[in-house]
């Protein structure tokens, strides 16, 4: 942790030393701002087209780094540079209430020895983070983590480094464990919320209210539990223009945010979660079911 503290010391001294050198010569200046973002830009694009091509090995690239850190060990700078990023992804994103909510978790958190943070870093500059928190154990006696905080910088925004992150991430906090997390309900408002359904194999339980907005309520399991999580985006369209519906799945194509606290009801959960352009070029939204009848015993699905 020491080590790359002082190298985002040492980088931010360098920097200064070179603005000051240059602070007579605003065209040099220019230059030097500018050569630092086309660094990060090239930067961010190339991991964008390896992680587009399956080709992203975060323990690969130059300059970057992945840890997890106790949050209570966090150095004060990092959790300034956390901040930052906070305020950039929430700030009046949500109602007041909702807000003042979500930020109070997250100085919490900040401090919090029963949280971890996995904090990616391109040459010192925090790129990307999300934490995990041990909240009590499941039904089955596994034990809970809670994530939260899924946020990229502005600077680094584009490249995917968030998902690899998080991908990465959260299959060690999996291990033997069970991970609930919260999301939007709105994929146009918080395009995110597809991903954690169409690559992360998050299902959400139920839907409520926090603070007056509506919310899903995540888990995440070890194993591919559910048959609908197999089926192509394809598939899922199809069944959903068919109405397709059985006492084990339901599928559904909707103009609008799915009624969630009609459909998530006896056990029935959201595997499946997508926008897309039916044939006629309405953009809809797509929605799997499937009952969660045991966690140990996949369900089968009809052709």
């Amino acid at each position: 942790m020491g080590a790359v503290v002082e190298r985002q010391l040492n980088r931010a001294r360098k920097l200064l030393a070179d603005a000051h050198t240059y602070k007579d010569e605003p065209e040099r200046l220019v230059a030097l701002a500018q050569s630092v973002q086309a660094d990060i830009a090239l930067f961010t694009d190339a991991c964008r087209v390896l992680k587009t091509r399956n080709q992203l090995s975060l323990e690969q690239v130059r300059d970057g780094t992945l840890e997890s850190v106790n949050a209570a060990q966090l150095q004060e700078v990092n959790r300034t540079d956390m901040r930052h990023i906070w305020e950039y992804r929430y700030a009046g994103k949500y109602g007041a209430e909702l807000e003042h909510e979500l930020r109070a978790q997250f100085e919490k958190a900040l401090g919090s020895e029963q949280t971890t943070f996995y904090i990616y870093r391109y040459k010192g500059q925090i790129a990307c983070y999300f934490s995990a928190e041990q909240v009590g154990t499941s039904e089955d006696e596994l034990p809970k983590k809670h994530l939260a905080s899924f946020l990229t910088s502005q600077s680094f925004e584009g490249g995917m480094l968030g998902q690899a992150v998080m991908e990465q991430g959260i299959d060690q906090e999996q291990k033997g464990s069970v991970l609930v997390a919260e999301s939007d309900i709105d994929i146009v408002r918080t395009p995110i919320v597809s991903k954690y359904f169409e690559d992360y194999n998050f299902y959400a339980t139920h839907r409520f209210e926090d603070q007056g907005e509506p919310t899903l309520a995540l888990e995440r399991r070890e194993g591919n539990l559910f048959a609908t999580k197999r089926l192509s985006r394809k598939d899922i369209m199809e069944r959903a223009a068919r109405g397709e519906r059985s006492v084990l799945t339901q599928f559904v194509a909707s103009e609008t945010v799915p009624d969630f606290p009609t459909l998530l009801h006896d056990r029935m959960v959201l595997t499946r979660y997508f926008m897309e352009q039916d044939e006629s070029g309405t953009q809809k939204y797509y929605a799997a079911f499937e009952r969660l009848s045991s966690v140990a015993e996949p369900l089968a699905l009809a052709a």
